[in-house]
Formats: structure tokens, C-alpha cells, sequence
């Protein structure tokens, strides 16, 4: 293995399936062809170098691997999918129609070539001087004009952009770096007719040229130099075999057992391959290809052989492919180097979490090598300076792999799995399931039942529900508790309250008994733990394949991302709703919430001014804010007949709160009444009077009317569900 120069990075880990993947460095890099797109175009009569921002993708390698997996019928797409085509011009649109459909082709290797060139719709079009802001259209200066016109007739960048979001996979062979990458416009006015007055184009070309990345462009002389505008189908000339033969060594051990299974993968690959000393040596400058790749695996070629990256990724491509017995079997991919052993220096191997949620390595490089598929299977031990020896050899991560990875996952169990002992198959403590209460902000409850032992042994246990901003602990024996059709005995209820911002936070559940230690908790699957992780989304994705709780989820998602998007929280973590329903929240107007304005009747002399304000980062708040001149105790104030007193807002202002507004009530009416001796003013409002007060404010900025918008349809659903 050559030393990396790229790590898929973990922000794409639940994406891609949580891979290491890698890149090496050519020998001879210096070398390369890296002319600029708009030379390597040739002779055009204007052009432009778009460098749209990638740096949120994983590197090319990961997203190869990834477009395998999405051939496969397997990759998990939701986080990229986002539709960003669907919202763009109808012009735009056109043109990101067609370029999708040839990145696809270059993709599938079948085209090579990154330029593509677009005949403009809608022409002959006719411009006159004065459009162009010129002394006469066929002279260079209005030549120039017209071309200009032309570049100014796509968004390239919001085109660029939308192909990015929606079809990432597809461009893995896409040269991402500012350095050398980037996308070339030229702009041409093909056949044209005019005068100084006006001109008319006949038939104006686009030509688009998409930097091919080093590892995936055409080699040149010997592999020194490489065609940035050509992919080399070599590389992906055996995609389909590579998909079917995968594919059918995952069914041929579907019936096995989950460590059968990768036993199975594991002697299926020593039999396929074996190790490739020749690229594996630098001094023979072999460009970057597929011995790095899974390809030469399943190829069906006998004579095609992988490095040990290729091993791993094989293996780990298994069992992504795989459904195992039990779901916390999972496959990952970690570099380091080894000492000993074929491959030793710079090595790429395997950790698995296996059903008892331990840890252990896989080197299916080595077992190929001693002809024992089970050598490095599974291999648990103890470290020694935070290496691992097994028969010979050590493995020691590199600070990549430390740094892109949990210590708890590069942390092995002690034991080889064979001898560990067996998972757990009940607990004490059963979690049932889980519900969300929709009050003025989101209850999300926890719903658990306990064995005897601990009901009447130890009624001083206690369930702790914590995040990064809040922590409740609860006795058993003060717990809300009742029962349900179906369960045996009392089910206990507990119940963490979080604002619309923090639906993607994870509610953290465990009990201790009364010494502090944990209890096991079994999970409705059938899975042994001592902690639960949980959140409101993690709901919202389990109700919204359900026909009467689709919409409500939806707009429940929504509210939150935009509540994240006004209040700048957490952004990473945000889950853009789709390009239909964001559609949907821009057609709201203030004209849908004219029926909510506020309502005012009579006068108070010094009563100057008042106006409605919603508090949305916590708990749904409404507030009457109220400018008043005098002392405060010559007015009384009522709030829907009741009398209430008025507390200090700022220097200058008095406040009425209306709290604990539940969602489906947020068109609710209250009536305040001020009143001064004889003169009372009424004001009618709700706590849709301030999403409709936003709407109609011009200045309001973007994040916060698509806030109310939001809020709005969350209101909506939440009262067409309850009132049913």
C-alpha cells in the first residue's frame, strides 16, 4: 500500500457507511498535466473557470466507493438527495437536465470525455445596440456584449451547485480541489446576422468542461501525465461485474450465520486474489488503479490482484451488501502501519463491531497470505503502547485513523471473538417504545417496564434522561406510571421537553440501580445495552411512511430545521426538508395569515403603542408588549377576562405573557383589555398575529419567515390530526 494523501473524512461516515477510503500518491506527481480547463477547451470566443465549492464532499475515492454501493441498490442517499434541482429556472433547470444525464454517462463509462456542448433554447433572439449598451452590435465591442449577454443567460454557479447535491456519486471522478479543478463555460455566438442597430444569433453554443480528478483522468505516456477532460474506462469498465458478482457472494451465505458469514467473505477473497507486489513497489511508478479498488476482486478475472487497500475494501463492500442477523454488526475501514507480514509499512485493514458490540480486527491481506481465511478473522487483544501484535505482526494506527475515529471503536475486546463470551439475550429493564406529546414545546417520551427484582428490590433506582444542556434523573418509585394493551404489568413513563431547535439532539436514556450502576436495557429488537440513544427526528423517521401521520411528521421536521436555521444552532446536524414541502413553505404569505392580524378597539389615553412577539427558541410563548406613559398602576389590565398584572420588558415597555401555547392551539384568540378610568382598549390576537406581523414586514429576513411559515403548517397538521 502507498501512503494516503486523502481520508474520507467522518462527516460523511453515516452516508458512505462509516469507510476510511484513500487516495495514494502517484510517484511522480510532479509530473501531471495540470493545465487549466479553459485552455484545455482550444480556441473560444469567451470563457469563464467556475470553482464551485465541494469542500463538504467526501474525496473522490469515497464517493467511487459510495457509487458502487448506490449501484448496488444499498447506498443510503437522504442526506445528499436534496432535489436542489427541482429549484432551480426553468433555463437553468434545462441545462442541469442534460448535464446530469452526461455526468451519469461518464459515470457508467459510457462516455469519456468531460466537455459537453449546449445549444442555447429559444434563439434566433434579436438584441439592439441600446441593449447592449453599445455604439453598434457587429463591432468587437458589441461582439463582446452579446457574449456577455449570454454568459448572464445561466446561473452557472447555482447549476454547478444543484449537480453537486443531487448526484455526488456520479461525479466521483470530478476534480473537487481548488488548485487544479473546476468547471470551464465558454460562451460562443455560433451563426449571426445584423447591423450597428441590432444583431440577431442564430444558433449560440455552451460548451461545459469538468476537471477530471488525477486517480480517475486518462493516463499519458507511461502514466507520468493524465488528461484532465478524459476518465480512463479502465476504471470503471467492470462496475456492472463487480455489482453482480458482489451480489451473489452475499445471497450464496445469506442463510449463514453472521460470523459464518464472514468467514465466508473472507475465504471468498483469498481464493479471488492475492497480494500485488508490483504495484505495491513505488520504484515501479504503477499509476493509482484498480489494485487499489475492489474491482480486481470481483472481476471475475483470475489474473487481476489487489494491495492490501483492496482487500479491505472488498471485504468491507461484503458486508455493507449484507444483512446481518444482528444490527450492530457493522464493517469499517482504518490505515496505520505494520510491522511484519506481507504488505508491511503503510497497510489498510478492517475493525468489525460484532452482535456483542465489542470490537475486533480483520486483515484479510495477511490471512490471504498465509492461505488461512481465518487467521486475522475477528482477532481480538490486548494493546501495548496501543499496538496490537498477532502471529508476528503489529498493527499500529496512524494519527489519521486516531483522529477519524471514536478511541472506543479502534479499542479491540480482549479476547478473540470465538472465545468472547455471548451477547446478552434479555435484561431486567425493557424499553418499549417511545412517543412525542405536542405541548408548547415537544415532550419526547420514554416508555419502560422492570422486572420485579427491581420494582420491589430496589424502588431507589433511577432512569436519567440527559443531553449536552440538560440532565433529569427520576426515582422508579416517583415515576409516572399506568399501563398498555398488550404489555404485562406497569409501564412507566419518562419524559424529556425540547424547543422546535433541538429535534436533532440526542436524549441519552440509562438506569442505575441505587449503588449507580447501570442496569442492561433490552430494546424492542432484541438488543442488549446500557444506554439509549434517541430524538425527535429518530421518530419523525419511523411514523413518516405512515399514511395519517405523513404530513404531521413532515411539518414537524421542518419546524425544527428552520428553528436551527433562525437560531444558528447546531447547523450541522440540520435536516433540510424536501424541495416540495420547502415549496410549500414559501407559498405562504401574510395574505394566508390575514385572517390572524391583530384587532384593536377603543382608545387609552398613554397607551402609545402595542404589538404581539413570540418567544420560539424554548417554549412556545406569546407576548403583548405594551408602551405606556405614567405610572403603571393608573391602567388594569384582564387577559381573556381574568385579571393579570404586567411585568417590566425594558426601560420603556410592559409585557403580558400568554405561555404554554400547544401546537394545534396557535390560532387560538386571547382578548386583552387595558383600561384607564373610563377608556378601555381591546386587542384581539394570537399567536399567529406575529407570524402574520413578520410576513408583512418587508425587512423581516429569510430564515425567520420561513420560521413562521413553517410554524404555521406545523399548526395546521397538528390540529387537522388531534381534531380528527
Amino acid at each position: 500500500m502507498r501512503i494516503p494523501h486523502n481520508k474520507f473524512r467522518a462527516a460523511f461516515a453515516g452516508i458512505l457507511c462509516a469507510a476510511a477510503l484513500m487516495i495514494p500518491v502517484w510517484a511522480g506527481e510532479s509530473a501531471l498535466v495540470t493545465e487549466d480547463v479553459a485552455q484545455l477547451m482550444g480556441a473560444v470566443e469567451t470563457a469563464e473557470t467556475l470553482l464551485p465549492d465541494a469542500s463538504g464532499l467526501p474525496d473522490n475515492d469515497a464517493l467511487f466507493y459510495g457509487y458502487l454501493l448506490q449501484r448496488a441498490g444499498v447506498s443510503d442517499n437522504a442526506a445528499l438527495m436534496a432535489d436542489a434541482g427541482s429549484r432551480l429556472s426553468a433555463s437553468d433547470k434545462e441545462l442541469y437536465d442534460h448535464l446530469k444525464a452526461y455526468i451519469a454517462k461518464i459515470a457508467d463509462g459510457d462516455e469519456t470525455k468531460t466537455t459537453y456542448v449546449f445549444n442555447y433554447p429559444g434563439f434566433p433572439q434579436t438584441w439592439t445596440a441600446e441593449e447592449l449598451g453599445v455604439s453598434s452590435c457587429i463591432s468587437d465591442e458589441g461582439k463582446a456584449a452579446t457574449r456577455a449577454k449570454l454568459a448572464q443567460y445561466y446561473d452557472t454557479n447555482a447549476i454547478f451547485d444543484a449537480l453537486l447535491s443531487d448526484c455526488p456519486y456520479e461525479l466521483y471522478w470530478y476534480d473537487k480541489s481548488k488548485e487544479t479543478g473546476g468547471v470551464g463555460f465558454a460562451f460562443s455566438t455560433g451563426k449571426y446576422s445584423g447591423n450597428s442597430a441590432q444583431i440577431t444569433l442564430t444558433e449560440p453554443t455552451l460548451t461545459v468542461s469538468m476537471t477530471v480528478s488525477m486517480d480517475y483522468g486518462l493516463r499519458l505516456n507511461g502514466g507520468t501525465q493524465y488528461d484532465p477532460t478524459q476518465v480512463d474506462r479502465s476504471l470503471h469498465d467492470g462496475i456492472d461485474d463487480v455489482v453482480t458478482n458482489a451480489k451473489a457472494m452475499v445471497a450464496k451465505y445469506k442463510n449463514e450465520s453472521d460470523y459464518d458469514k464472514l468467514l465466508g467473505y473472507s475465504t471468498e477473497i483469498c481464493n479471488l486474489v492475492k497480494y500485488d507486489d508490483n504495484a505495491a513497489d513505488d520504484s515501479l511508478n504503477r499509476p493509482y488503479g484498480d489494485p487499489w479498488q475492489i474491482i480486481s476482486v470481483f472481476d471475475g478475472n483470475s489474473s487481476t490482484d489487489v494491495v492490501c487497500e483492496g482487500h479491505a475494501k472488498a471485504f468491507k463492500y461484503l458486508c455493507d451488501l449484507s444483512a446481518f442477523d444482528n444490527a450492530k454488526v457493522e464493517c469499517c475501514l482504518v490505515t496505520g502501519v505494520l510491522s511484519g507480514g506481507t504488505g508491511a509499512g503503510p497497510h489498510m485493514w478492517n475493525i468489525v463491531t460484532m452482535d456483542n458490540g465489542k470490537n475486533y480486527l480483520t486483515d484479510v491481506t495477511n490471512s490471504d497470505s498465509h492461505h488461512n481465511p481465518e487467521l486475522l478473522l475477528l482477532r481480538g487483544g490486548t494493546p501495548d503502547d496501543g499496538e496490537y501484535t498477532f502471529n508476528g505482526m503489529t498493527f499500529a494506527y496512524d494519527d489519521d485513523t486516531r483522529t477519524l475515529w471514536d478511541e472506543n471503536l479502534l479499542t479491540l475486546d480482549a479476547v478473540d471473538y470465538k472465545d468472547a463470551a455471548p451477547a446478552p439475550t434479555s435484561a431486567p429493564v425493557q424499553i418499549r417504545g417511545c412517543s412525542l406529546t405536542l405541548v408548547d414545546d415537544i415532550a419526547l417520551n420514554f416508555y419502560l417496564t422492570f422486572d420485579d427484582s427491581i420494582v420491589t428490590g430496589d424502588p431507589d433506582a433511577e432512569v436519567t434522561l440527559t443531553d449536552s444542556q440538560a440532565y433529569l434523573n427520576t426515582r422508579l418509585k416517583d415515576a409516572s406510571q399506568g399501563t398498555v394493551s398488550g404489555i404485562d404489568g406497569a409501564v412507566y413513563r419518562f419524559t424529556f421537553n425540547l424547543p422546535a431547535k433541538r429535534m436533532n439532539d440526542k436524549i441519552t436514556l440509562l438506569c442505575t440501580d441505587w449503588n449507580n450502576d447501570r442496569y442492561n436495557m433490552i430494546t424492542p429488537d432484541g438488543e442488549v445495552i446500557t444506554e439509549f440513544s434517541y430524538c425527535v427526528q429518530d421518530y419523525l423517521n419511523r411514523i413518516a411512511s405512515e399514511s395519517t401521520l405523513k404530513a404531521l411528521s413532515e411539518s414537524m421536521s421542518a419546524y425544527g430545521y428552520y428553528a436551527q436555521r433562525q437560531f444558528q444552532y447546531n447547523l450541522d446536524n440540520a435536516l433540510a426538508p424536501s424541495a416540495s414541502y420547502a415549496s410549500k413553505i414559501s407559498a405562504v404569505t401574510a395574505d394566508t395569515l390575514a385572517a390572524y392580524a391583530p384587532v384593536d378597539s377603543g382608545a387609552v389615553t398613554g397607551l402609545t403603542a402595542i404589538g404581539d412577539t413570540l418567544s420560539l427558541e424554548s417554549a412556545i410563548t406569546q407576548r403583548c408588549i405594551l408602551k405606556l406613559e405614567g405610572d403603571i398602576s393608573d391602567y388594569t389590565f384582564q387577559l381573556d377576562g381574568t385579571p393579570v398584572t404586567p411585568t417590566a420588558y425594558d426601560s420603556t415597555s410592559w409585557c403580558v405573557e400568554i405561555p404554554g401555547i400547544v401546537a394545534k392551539n396557535l390560532d387560538k384568540t386571547h382578548t386583552l383589555t387595558i383600561s384607564k378610568g373610563a377608556e378601555t382598549l381591546t386587542h384581539e390576537c394570537s399567536a399567529l398575529s406575529y407570524a402574520y406581523k413578520v410576513l408583512s414586514n418587508s425587512s423581516s429576513g429569510a430564515d425567520l419567515r420561513n420560521l413562521v411559515n413553517a410554524m404555521y403548517l406545523y399548526h395546521v397538521e397538528a390540529k387537522a390530526y388531534f381534531n380528527k
